[in-house]
């Protein structure tokens, strides 16, 4: 069963763009909030990350990631990232079992609640 997670980064133009990551959404290593807090901890490389689209899997790099239009061939219209003005209108349509966002330093959301991922032990999903 997969543990899907929604990342979401506040890029240089002020938009928010987010995507999809199906597999190991959970905080804890080797899940996507600990992959998010070590291997794409600046501006250029969560935005790197973000413009590759929806991901099936995240590793510790962008080449060894599986994102569904460069490594499954499908439609870049159906997979691309979303963008919106603010967070929460971001999470209103893209809300998963796990919720990420950058903002200089990663957090985890919950709700209107954001906790830095730096300072996360182990997160049980609701």
């Amino acid at each position: 069963m997969s543990t899907n997670a929604s990342v979401h980064v506040k890029c240089a133009d002020g938009n928010i763009r987010s995507i999809y990551v199906h597999w190991d959404g959970y905080v804890e290593a080797p899940g996507v909030g600990d992959k998010l807090r070590r291997c794409y901890n600046t501006q250029e490389l969560a935005e790197e990350l973000i413009l590759m689209g929806d991901c099936s899997s995240l590793a510790d790099s962008l080449d060894d990631s599986t994102f569904y239009c460069r490594d499954r061939n499908e439609d870049w219209e159906d997979v691309q990232p979303n963008v919106y003005a603010k967070l929460q209108d971001s999470l209103d349509k893209n809300a998963q079992q796990y919720d990420y966002y950058f903002d200089g330093e990663w957090y985890l959301v919950n709700g209107s609640q954001h906790a830095p991922l730096s300072d996360m032990k182990e997160v049980e999903a609701d």
